[in-house]
């Protein structure tokens, strides 16, 4: 028997519509409801009868056409509030080129101060592993850029008088990969006294700074490339 065969004698029912809707691959009520309507289909008694729940009535759709909530922004305590000073909040992620470098290299750290928005990104790696001393590196970068040894630090629209040390990172903002779990990781955070906000697992939208950073350093890369008809392996 074949499988065409068996699938129309396993969706025969009492329901007429509820039978098209199955019979034609499980198709909206939207457009069953038009097909009826221009004569397509008949036998069903009207486009009325086509009621717009058949959808949700129907276990297999719900199953496998159900989709990803979006992901809303809710009440936060910190609504209308920008970061005053470098490195109050950093918005840290590591991008994966599939393309390698000519050393063979993979990953690049990209680091945004939420303050001034500087982007930090000049670092390419061969793994993961080494996530932890390239943001130990952009740490101390941080300390010393502008002046910032001295507690004065001259940006190209501020100029900020620290008073004690040099700036530090506050408050890191990351997402669950094991690069930013790791106890090497953890524990530089605990010696800089730096709090970790990890996002939500799978929810890049917690993380938008960092995720549209990530975008505007790539397609600036790929422009340029594309352009200069440089070979893909001098991204980095």
């Amino acid at each position: 028997v074949a499988a065409d065969a068996l699938y129309m004698g396993n969706v025969a029912g009492s329901d007429p519509a509820r039978a098209c809707h199955e019979k034609l691959g499980h198709i909206g009520p939207a457009k069953l409801q038009s097909m009826v309507r221009k004569g397509l289909i008949t036998g069903v008694g009207g486009a009325s009868s086509v009621r717009p729940g058949v959808e949700d009535q129907c276990l297999p759709c719900l199953r496998a056409k159900q989709t990803r909530a979006r992901v809303r922004r809710g009440p936060s305590p910190h609504e209308g509030r920008q970061a005053a000073y470098p490195g109050e909040l950093v918005h840290v992620d590591v991008v994966y080129c599939r393309n390698p470098t000519w050393r063979g290299y993979h990953y690049t750290l990209l680091c945004t101060d939420a303050a001034t928005r500087e982007r930090w990104g000049k670092e390419v790696l061969p793994s993961k592993a080494h996530v932890a001393e390239a943001y130990q590196r952009y740490a101390a970068w941080l300390r010393t850029q502008w002046g910032g040894r001295d507690g004065h630090v001259v940006f190209r629209w501020a100029q900020l008088d620290l008073e004690g040390d040099a700036p530090s990172v506050r408050v890191i903002r990351l997402d669950n990969g094991g690069e930013f779990t790791s106890a090497q990781f953890r524990r530089f955070l605990a010696e800089e006294g730096t709090v970790a906000q990890y996002t939500s697992p799978y929810t890049p939208e917690h993380n938008g700074v960092a995720e549209r950073t990530n975008r505007a350093a790539w397609d600036m890369c790929r422009t340029v490339m594309l352009q200069s008809g440089a070979d893909t392996r001098w991204w980095g």
